[in-house]
C-alpha cells in the first residue's frame, strides 16, 4: 500500500492495476524500460542472519520454520537467470567496458 497509489501497482510502461489480483492482466508484466531482479537470498549464510534479525516482535523459530522450506526448493530448482545481461543487450550494452562507458556518460 502507498499513499500514491493506494492498492494498485504499475509497470514499466505505466499501467496501473490493483495489486489484490488474482494474476496480472495479460501484457500487465513488462521489462521494455526497466528490468528489476529481486532474489529471496544470495546465499544460505545472508538466509540466516536474516532470519536472525526479529522484525515486528516475530518469532525466529516460528520465522525459520516458515522461510527454510521457501530457500530448499529454490536451492532444488536452481536457473541460470539471464534477463539483466539481455535487457542490457536490448539497450547496446554488450559487456562490462560498455557498461562502465554508459555509467560516465550518464553523470
Amino acid at each position: 500500500y502507498t499513499a500514491d497509489m493506494g492498492i494498485n501497482t504499475a509497470n514499466d510502461r505505466g499501467q496501473v492495476e490493483p495489486t489484490n489480483a488474482k494474476s496480472p492482466a495479460k501484457g500487465f508484466i513488462s521489462s521494455e524500460r526497466l528490468q528489476l531482479n529481486h532474489y529471496r537470498t544470495k546465499s544460505i549464510e545472508e538466509n540466516n542472519a536474516k532470519i536472525g534479525l526479529v522484525m515486528h516482535r516475530e518469532d525466529t523459530e516460528e520465522k525459520k520454520h516458515r522461510v527454510m522450506p521457501q530457500i530448499e526448493q529454490l536451492a532444488r530448482n536452481v536457473v541460470e537467470d539471464n534477463a539483466a545481461l539481455d535487457f542490457l543487450r536490448r539497450h547496446g550494452i554488450n559487456n562490462s567496458q560498455e557498461y562502465s562507458q554508459y555509467i560516465q556518460g550518464k553523470g
